[in-house]
C-alpha cells in the first residue's frame, strides 16, 4: 500500500539538442554536470535550500522535487537565478558546449520512496516539458532558457505578482501531449538586445479540453491585451528580456530594448538594498 502523499513543488529540466551528433560523450557529461551545478546554485540563491530537495537525474536533464513551502519560489525567483547561471556558464563556453534549457514547473501531491517520486503531478510535469510550444519557442530564439508553468501554479502563485518577474511576461499556450490537453503559461528568457518581435506562435492558446480547471482572470494586467493578441501569441510588442541590474538577471516584457520590467525590478531592488 502506498503511503500518504506529500505536496511538493516540482521543476523539470531538459537540455535542448542534447542529441546533436557533433556532441561527444565528454561534452554531454560536462553539460549534465553543469546543469546540476547551475540548478543547485539557483535553488540556494532562491532560498529554497538544496538539502531540503530531492534531485532525480533524467539522462539529459533532471527533476527537482522541493518542499511544499517552496511553491511560491519554484518559478520566481528560481527562474531569475537559473537565467543568470546559464548566462555566466555560456559566456565561457563554445557554441557546441553551450547549454540551452527547457524548464517545466508544477506542484501537487506526490509519493516519495527510495525508488523515486511518483504521482499524477509528475506525469503532468513530464507532459509540460515535452509540450511543442516550449520546444518551438526556444528553437525560434537565441534564448538560454524557456519555461512552461502549469495553469494551476500560474493561477495560485505567478499571476499575483509576488516576485521579480512580471506576470504579463507569460503568455498562454495549449499543451496537447499524449492524453494531456491543457493550458499552460510560457516564458522565454531572451537576450536583452534581441529583436522585440515575438516568435510566430505555433500552437493554439486554447486546447479542446483541460486536465486542470482554469481560473477566471489569469493575468492581473493583461487579459484584454491577451485577447487582442490572438490565440497562442503574446500581447503585441511583448517579449521577454534578460538584462543586468547590479549583476543580476532581469526577466520581463520589453518594448524595443527598454525593459519595463527591468525598471520595475531596479526600483524594487534599489529600494530594498542597504546603503
Amino acid at each position: 500500500m502506498a503511503g500518504a502523499p506529500v505536496h511538493a513543488a516540482l521543476a523539470a529540466f531538459d537540455i535542448a539538442k542534447s542529441g546533436d551528433p557533433a556532441k561527444t560523450n565528454d561534452i554531454q557529461q560536462a553539460a549534465i554536470s553543469a546543469v546540476r551545478f547551475i540548478v543547485r546554485d539557483a535553488v540556494d540563491c532562491a532560498s529554497i535550500g538544496w538539502p531540503q530537495c530531492k534531485w532525480l537525474d533524467r539522462g539529459d536533464g533532471g527533476v527537482l522535487v522541493a518542499p511544499a513551502k517552496s511553491e511560491s519560489r519554484v518559478v520566481d525567483p528560481l527562474v531569475f537565478h537559473l537565467a543568470a547561471g546559464l548566462r555566466r556558464y555560456n559566456r565561457r563556453s563554445s557554441d557546441l558546449a553551450r547549454i540551452r534549457l527547457r524548464m517545466a514547473a508544477h506542484s501537487g501531491p506526490v509519493h516519495l520512496s527510495h525508488h523515486g517520486v511518483t504521482g499524477v503531478p509528475m506525469v503532468q510535469l513530464a507532459r509540460l516539458l515535452d509540450a511543442p510550444p516550449l520546444r518551438l519557442q526556444l528553437d525560434a530564439t537565441s534564448a538560454d532558457l524557456a519555461v512552461l508553468v502549469s495553469d494551476s501554479l500560474y493561477d495560485r502563485i505567478v499571476r499575483h505578482d509576488y516576485g521579480l518577474i512580471d506576470p504579463a511576461a507569460f503568455c498562454p499556450v495549449g499543451v496537447e501531449v499524449k492524453e494531456t490537453s491543457a493550458r499552460a503559461w510560457l516564458l522565454v528568457c531572451r537576450p536583452a538586445l534581441e529583436s522585440s518581435q515575438p516568435a510566430e506562435p505555433s500552437e493554439p492558446a486554447e486546447p479542446s479540453g483541460s486536465s486542470e480547471p482554469s481560473s477566471r482572470d489569469h493575468s492581473p494586467r493583461g487579459s484584454a491585451e491577451r485577447s487582442a493578441a490572438g490565440p497562442g501569441g503574446p500581447p503585441a510588442g511583448m517579449h521577454v528580456s534578460i538584462g543586468a541590474v547590479h549583476g543580476t538577471t532581469v526577466v520581463g516584457p520589453v518594448s524595443g530594448v527598454d525593459s519595463l520590467a527591468g525598471r520595475d525590478v531596479r526600483q524594487r531592488y534599489e529600494s530594498a538594498e542597504p546603503r
